[in-house]
């Protein structure tokens, strides 16, 4: 990324055109360009061009100086052709002279922009003007020079308090840009919305639901992100738009052994997959065919997953699968408090660690800052050059090898809280289908109520046993035991599904723990009888 800096030319120009012109500093000219007008007549091109539109202020051109960094390996030749195309993009009815010297220890263009264009307006100075203004060309200069290989500095917009953690902020404000880009790169191998949050938790993302919003977050973020706020192409609705248009899908095979339990998941998947193939795509875009066509091409890979899960968990009952689940839950807990222990016990080194890679990342930064303040000690630096000198100081460093030395000696340490890391969200991924089958057999089998949900916050763990929640029904005051096996957790949308048999005996629990005997059947029926009361209460407010 060159340094760039503008400033207005007044009284002749010849002056400036005769400095940026001179001989010595181009080649003899080797390195030189102009746009509308010829380089070495442009002083009397520009001063006619001024006289035929009464221009009559001091202000005759602009100077406009793009310094590159030693770092950027690139040639006088495409310095020169980084400065025309910007001057084309940017100024593209004025007369512009572009010099490239090579004199001194780095590679810099000096620009002369005419003030008036040739259609008789004044180049803007104004901020609002993004093209024209102050600043708009810093951003074009490092766009530009980025498709020539030039590092680009950071442009994070981080106002770092006082009196709280700098790091923590820097790194919220850094995450954004972290996610897109994880984001971008999955949906070139993702072949649908739900294989797109797939693929995010096995990078080591956590995934939130709630209605249409969908929130993610990573290790070592406190708090989750919508996707919709990190940019519109990223709702729920535009990624779902973006797996809808694609065109030929070609679907894996189903390799499974068929049993009682899995056969009717199984012709089902059959069933699914010829469809989609026997059909082909509209180019039309999102017709109400593409969207049918969609959803089938997600149920197929639903239903090959929950194939894929119960062959290798070798599920071949309702049994098997509950016990599966238990099993996995405990797995899953075991795993989160060794994680724990493990942080607690090395905290320090796992926390100098982390700042240390990013010392790392952010060293060329730093050399960047370093040479530009050279050129201009008003040079306003980036955020992360601010991070990078308060990391520097803590850690009480110098060098990218001291840095490493202090990575090293977490390597063990990372390295094992990594492995149980990467088994628990592999875990969680597999407990998350395994309830997904648990409550789709529930329902299939047409013998239970299921009307009933309720989230987390509704269960009392105190009271709660091994095989039964004690929850609080929601919309009531009351209580009552539900049988784990008869639960489901959705991952998807964060709620438990109680299953309720109609005739059977239920306790009902009211505030100060006194019981009263009801059956199934009664109990959903109290659920939405106080659900339809409760939104009537709050119809009003909408």
């Amino acid at each position: 990324m060159p340094y760039t800096k503008r400033k207005a030319h007044h009284g002749n120009i010849n002056n400036l055109l005769d400095y940026i012109l001179d001989d010595e500093k181009t080649d003899y000219g080797t390195f030189v360009s102009a746009l509308n007008c010829n380089a070495y007549s442009a002083a009397i091109e520009m001063e006619n061009n001024r006289v035929r539109w009464r221009d009559s202020g001091t202000r005759c051109a602009y100077h406009l100086i793009q310094s590159f960094c030693p770092e950027d390996k690139i040639t006088p030749q495409e310095a020169n052709k980084i400065g025309l195309r910007m001057c084309k993009e940017l100024y593209p009815d004025f007369q512009c002279v572009i010099s490239t010297h090579i004199d001194k220890g780095h590679i810099h263009n000096h620009i002369a922009i005419c003030a008036m264009n040739l259609k008789g307006r004044k180049l803007e100075d104004r901020l609002a003007n993004q093209k024209e203004g102050l600043y708009g060309y810093k951003e074009a200069s490092d766009r530009i020079s980025a498709e020539y290989g030039c590092y680009v500095m950071p442009l994070h917009k981080i106002s770092i308090k006082k009196n709280k953690d700098y790091y923590y902020q820097w790194k919220s404000a850094t995450w954004t840009e972290s996610i897109k880009s994880d984001v971008d790169n999955l949906l070139k191998e993702s072949i649908s919305f739900q294989n797109l949050l797939d693929n995010l938790v096995a990078m080591g993302y956590e995934i939130k639901r709630r209605g249409k919003y969908i929130s993610v977050r990573t290790t070592g973020m406190k708090n989750f992100i919508r996707l919709s706020t990190i940019g519109e192409e990223y709702s729920e609705q535009r990624l779902h738009k973006h797996f809808m248009n694609r065109g030929t899908v070609s679907l894996p095979d189903i390799t499974v052994t068929i049993d009682n339990f899995n056969e009717i998941r199984y012709e089902k998947a059959i069933e699914s997959k010829k469809a989609i193939e026997t059909t082909g795509i509209v180019k039309k875009e999102y017709t109400e065919f593409q969207k049918t066509r969609y959803k089938e091409i997600c149920r197929f890979y639903q239903l090959k997953k929950d194939l894929d899960v119960l062959t290798e968990n070798e599920i071949y009952s309702y049994s098997d699968l509950t016990q599966k689940i238990e099993t996995t839950r405990e797995k899953i807990h075991q795993n989160n408090v060794k994680v724990k222990s493990i942080e607690k016990e090395y905290r320090t080194i796992l926390d100098r660690a982390d700042k240390a890679q990013e010392f790392i990342r952010l060293f060329k930064t730093h050399q960047y800052c370093e040479y530009y303040k050279s050129l201009d000690k008003n040079y306003e630096v980036p955020v992360d050059e601010t991070i990078f000198l308060k990391l520097r100081n803590e850690l009480k460093i110098e060098s990218i090898d001291e840095a490493k030395e202090i990575i090293s000696a977490a390597r063990e340490v990372r390295l094992t809280v990594n492995k149980v890391r990467n088994e628990t969200k592999e875990l969680q991924n597999q407990l998350n289908n395994l309830d997904i089958i648990k409550e789709d057999s529930l329902v299939k089998s047409e013998m239970y109520l299921y009307n009933i949900k309720f989230g987390n916050n509704r269960i009392d763990y105190s009271k709660s046993t091994d095989t039964q929640w004690y929850i609080k029904i929601p919309y009531t005051n009351s209580y009552m035991y539900l049988d784990k096996d008869l639960t489901t957790y959705n991952n998807k949308y964060g709620y438990h599904t109680a299953f309720l048999i109609d005739d059977k005996e239920y306790q009902i629990y009211n505030e100060k723990g006194e019981a009263m005997t009801t059956n199934g059947a009664s109990v959903e029926e109290y659920y939405l009888y106080m659900k339809q009361e409760n939104d009537k209460k709050y119809s009003k407010y909408n």
